[in-house]
C-alpha cells in the first residue's frame, strides 16, 4: 500500500507567480456551517458585486453591444436567499428537507441554494439536460418538498408525476402553459409570488434555523451523473464543503480581488464549489453566462467579455481551445506561423532547469543562460503570448485548470509550450470537490496533483506498476449516500478511506497519476487485467490529428481501438459530421480526399493513417497484450445527445461498445 498524505508542513509553492504556502494545520481548521461563512463575508464585504448576470441584449446594434449585466452585491445577495428561506418556512419546509434546483445557471439558483441552507434545508441539484425519469427520481429519492425549475420545459418534465412529499413548484421565469399545472402534483408558483409567501416570517424564525445547524448535519445532496444506472445522492455537510473551500482557496492564495466565470452546471460539484461555497468563503465575485454557453464559441466570448482571474474548464473545452488556435495558425501567414513557432521555443528554453555545480563558471553560465532566455520569452510575450492570451480572455488569469474528467495530455503540452499552465486536479462528488490539488510547476504532465492539504491518500493493492485504487480520508469526504445504507457501506473500507473506484499510481513525490477505473478494466480472454485510460492517451498523443480514442476488447485475444475524429460543430453546440480543416489537412497530407466522418470511416488511407499512430504508441506499451491491434472509425461522433458522453463528457463506454457493436465485431471477424 502506497501513502500519500498531506499532514506534515511541505515548502511553498509557486502558482502563476503567486505565492501559495501549502499549510500544515489544515486538518485542525474550525469546522464552521455554511450560514456562519456565509454571514461573516457578507458583514465584511457588504455592497462589493457578488454576482454578475451576463444577459443577452436582443436590441444590440452591435456586437458590443450584444450583453448586458444584472449586479447584486453581498447584500442582496443574502436578502433574495433570506427571502427565500422564509418563504421555504412559510410553506412548512422543515429542516434536513430537501428542495431540488433545476435548470441553467442564473442568480436564483445560487439564491435557492442558500436559501435553502439558510433555512436548514437541504439542497439538491438536478441536472438541466435530465430527462424525466431521472428528473423525477432525484425529487422522489431526494423526498424534496419543493422544487425550483427555470422554465416550462424543465417543469414539464414532472408531468404526471405522483409525489406526496412536493408542497410547490417554483419557476423563475415565465410559464406560458396553465394547463400544465393539472399534471402536477403540487401547485406552481412564479418566483416573486412564492418569496411573497415568506413575508410574514420574522427574522428570529429563520435565525433560529441557522443557529441550530450543526458543522456535522447534511446540507447539499450532489446527484452523480454516472455512467451506468440511476444516479445516487452524495451527502455533503457544513463541514464538507466549508473546509474544502476553506482550504484550496488558502492554497490558491484566493482573494477579494478574483473574478469567476459560472458556466459549469452548478449542481455539479465542481461549479457548486467553485461558484458558490469558495466566493462566499474567500468573498470573490462571481460572472455567470448565459444557459447555452457551452453551445459553438459562445464560451469564449463570455471569459474575454468576463477575464476572469481563475478558470476551470472540462478537458472538452481546453481541446476546443486548442483546435481553434490550430486552425487560425493553419490560415495565417508564413511568417505569424514562425512567430508562433519563435514562441514556444523561447517558453521552452524558459523552462530549461540550470546546470549544476558551484563553480564560478557554472554560475556564469546560468546567469547569461537566464539573461537570455528570459529576453526572449519577454518578446514572445509581448508580440505573440499576450496578444494570444488576450483573445482568449485568458490575460489575467492566475490560475487555469482543467478537471470532472480525464484530460488529453498532448492538449496540455500545447499550452505548457504557450506559457499557459492547466493543471489537472482531481476529484469527486463524494470528496466535496478536490481529492489532489496542484499549482503551475508543482506537477509533471500527466499527474493531477498531491493529496489535498489535511487528507491522506493511499494507493491500495498496488500491481507489480504500483497501480491500484485510489482511496482518500479527510474532512472533505462525504457522510454517505442518501437513504441507502448498503452503497454507503460499500463505499468505505475498514479503516475509513473512501473507495474511490479510480485506479492510480504515485510518484516518488507523491503526485498522483490516473490510469482508469475499476469498472471499465478490460479483462482480455488471456486473464490479463487492462487499464484502457493510459493506452487512451498514448494513442491520442502519437495521432497527430484531433480525436478521441475508446480502446476494446473485453473477453478478447487483442485490443482494438475505435477513433472518432474531430468535427465541427452546428450553432447549437451539437457535433456534425464535417470534420475540422486541420483534420483534413491531416487526412489530405495521408493522400485521403475525406471531409465527413462517413468519407473517413470508409477509407482505407484514414484508416492506415490512424494505425501508424498506434503503432508508435504500442512501442510504449507494458506487455504484448497492451497493444492495439486494429482500428475503426466510427461514422458518427460521441455526445451526451446519443448517450454515449455523460453530462460532464465522459465515456459511457457500455454505451459506445452497444452503439458501435458492429464495427467492433468487425475488428474480430476472422479473415476470409
Amino acid at each position: 500500500m502506497y501513502l500519500s498524505t498531506q499532514r506534515e508542513s511541505m515548502p511553498t509553492l509557486s502558482n502563476a507567480g503567486t505565492t501559495a504556502p501549502i499549510f500544515s494545520n489544515a486538518a485542525t481548521l474550525p469546522a464552521r456551517t455554511v450560514p456562519d461563512v456565509f454571514n461573516a463575508t457578507v458583514n465584511r464585504r457588504g455592497d462589493a458585486v457578488a454576482i454578475r448576470q451576463i444577459v443577452p441584449n436582443a436590441m444590440a446594434a452591435s456586437v458590443i453591444d450584444r450583453f448586458s449585466e444584472i449586479s447584486y452585491t453581498w447584500n442582496e445577495y443574502r436578502q433574495r436567499a433570506q427571502q427565500f428561506g422564509k418563504a421555504l418556512i412559510a410553506n412548512g419546509v422543515n429542516p434536513q428537507t430537501g428542495v431540488t434546483i433545476q435548470g441553467a445557471n442564473a442568480p436564483q439558483w445560487l439564491f435557492a441554494h442558500l436559501g435553502t441552507i439558510l433555512a436548514g434545508g437541504v439542497s439538491v441539484g438536478s441536472y438541466a439536460t435530465n430527462n424525466a425519469t431521472n428528473s423525477q427520481h432525484v425529487v422522489t429519492d431526494s423526498e424534496s418538498a419543493v422544487v425550483v425549475v427555470e422554465n416550462e420545459q424543465q417543469l414539464q418534465k414532472y408531468a404526471g408525476m405522483k409525489s406526496t412529499a412536493v408542497k410547490a413548484f417554483v419557476v423563475w421565469n415565465n410559464v406560458m402553459n396553465s394547463e400544465l399545472q393539472d399534471q402536477l402534483p403540487a401547485p406552481v408558483y412564479q418566483w416573486n409570488k412564492f418569496l411573497q409567501q415568506g413575508q410574514n416570517v420574522s427574522g428570529k424564525d429563520l435565525e433560529a434555523r441557522m443557529a441550530a445547524q450543526k458543522p456535522d448535519q447534511v446540507t447539499s445532496l450532489i446527484y452523480t451523473s454516472g455512467t451506468t444506472g440511476l444516479p445516487k445522492g452524495a451527502e455533503l455537510t457544513h463541514d464538507n464543503l466549508t473546509w474544502t473551500a476553506s482550504v484550496a482557496g488558502r492554497q490558491f492564495s484566493v482573494a477579494d480581488e478574483d473574478q469567476g466565470l459560472s458556466y459549469l452546471p452548478l449542481n455539479h460539484i465542481a461549479a457548486q464549489q467553485l461558484d458558490a461555497i469558495v466566493p462566499l468563503t474567500h468573498g470573490y465575485a462571481i460572472n455567470i453566462a448565459p444557459g447555452d454557453a457551452l453551445k459553438g464559441t459562445n464560451l469564449r466570448q463570455h471569459i474575454v467579455k468576463t477575464r476572469p482571474t481563475y478558470f476551470l474548464a472540462v478537458p472538452r473545452v481546453w481541446e476546443k481551445f486548442k483546435e481553434a488556435i490550430e486552425l487560425k495558425l493553419s490560415l495565417a501567414s508564413p511568417f505569424k506561423r514562425e512567430m508562433f513557432n519563435f514562441a514556444k521555443t523561447a517558453v521552452r528554453f524558459s523552462k530549461i532547469k540550470p546546470f549544476e555545480g558551484s563553480t564560478k563558471l557554472t554560475a556564469l553560465v546560468n546567469k547569461v543562460y537566464k539573461s537570455v532566455s528570459g529576453c526572449f520569452l519577454a518578446l514572445a510575450e509581448r508580440f505573440v503570448l499576450t496578444p494570444l492570451k488576450t483573445s482568449l480572455g485568458l490575460d489575467r488569469a492566475r490560475i487555469t485548470a482543467t478537471g470532472a474528467a480525464p484530460s488529453r495530455p498532448d492538449v496540455r503540452e500545447f499550452f505548457e509550450s504557450l506559457n499557459i499552465s492547466v493543471v489537472d486536479q482531481y476529484g469527486l462528488s463524494e470528496s466535496s470537490g478536490p481529492v489532489t490539488l496542484s499549482v503551475e510547476g508543482d506537477v509533471p504532465v500527466g499527474s493531477v496533483g498531491r493529496a489535498m492539504p489535511g487528507t491522506e491518500l493511499i494507493i491500495a493493492d498496488p500491481n507489480e506498476r504500483g497501480i491500484g485504487e485510489i482511496r482518500v480520508r479527510g474532512r472533505n469526504v462525504f457522510k454517505g449516500y442518501w437513504h441507502n445504507a448498503e452503497k454507503t457501506k460499500q463505499a468505505f473500507d475498514q479503516d475509513g478511506f473512501l473507495r474511490t473506484g479510480d485506479l492510480g499510481r504515485l510518484d516518488s513525490d507523491g503526485n498522483l497519476f490516473i490510469t482508469g477505473r475499476q469498472k471499465e478494466l478490460i479483462i482480455t480472454s488471456g486473464g490479463e487485467n487492462i487499464a484502457p485510460v493510459e493506452i487512451e492517451a498514448s494513442i491520442q498523443r502519437e495521432l497527430g490529428v484531433n480525436a478521441t480514442v475508446v480502446v476494446t476488447g473485453d473477453q478478447r485475444n487483442y485490443l482494438t481501438a475505435l477513433v472518432a475524429l474531430e468535427t465541427l460543430e452546428d450553432d447549437e453546440g451539437r457535433p456534425t459530421n464535417r470534420l475540422t480543416p486541420v483534420v483534413i489537412q491531416a487526412l489530405i497530407a495521408a493522400g485521403s480526399t475525406a471531409t465527413t466522418l462517413e468519407e473517413a470511416a470508409a477509407d482505407d488511407k484514414v484508416s492506415a493513417l490512424m494505425m501508424e499512430g498506434i503503432n508508435r504508441a504500442n512501442r510504449e506499451a507494458p506487455s504484448h497484450a497492451q497493444r492495439i491491434q486494429k482500428v475503426a472509425i466510427i461514422p458518427d461522433q460521441l455526445s451526451v445527445d446519443n448517450g454515449t458522453l455523460t453530462p460532464t463528457l465522459k465515456l459511457k463506454r457500455k454505451s459506445i461498445a452497444e452503439r458501435y457493436a458492429q464495427q467492433i465485431e468487425s475488428m474480430y471477424a476472422p479473415r476470409s
